[in-house]
């Protein structure tokens, strides 16, 4: 018979079965292609995962500075304040003493700025 070998085997495949090895070969390579690219894909999420995880940590670990950063200034502006506002005192009483020694030029000061005032809100008035 022709194509075969002594003891009956053929030599060669027929074009049918060429092709299903063909298409056969083609699903496997297929397959395991999708296999690696899933694989591929949950160790990416995974490691987002993570990721996620010490972002989260790290965001909350620099909110709790910044709370800790702003306390530490409130303190320090509280105490400014308070340094501000006794020397504002003194000051408020320096100038009431000398008000009460000098009644005419605390009038003639206090028309000045009411003079000030006035003519600041004619002016944002009539800009408008």
């Amino acid at each position: 018979m022709r194509g075969t070998k002594p003891g009956g085997r053929r030599l060669s495949r027929s074009r049918n079965d060429w092709g299903m090895t063909m298409a056969t070969a083609f699903w496997n390579s297929t397959k395991d292609a999708e296999d690696a690219l899933a694989r591929q894909i949950a160790a990416l999420q995974s490691e987002l995962r993570d990721l996620r995880k010490i972002a989260a940590k790290r965001g909350a670990a620099s909110y709790d500075q910044a709370r800790d950063n702003a306390a530490d200034l409130m303190d320090e502006l509280r105490d400014g304040m308070t340094v501000a506002a006794a020397q504002i005192a003194r000051q408020a009483q320096v100038a009431g003493n000398a008000a009460r020694q000098n009644p005419a030029i605390a009038a003639g000061v206090g028309l000045v700025l009411i003079g000030l005032v006035a003519s600041l809100l004619a002016t944002r008035s009539s800009s408008k």
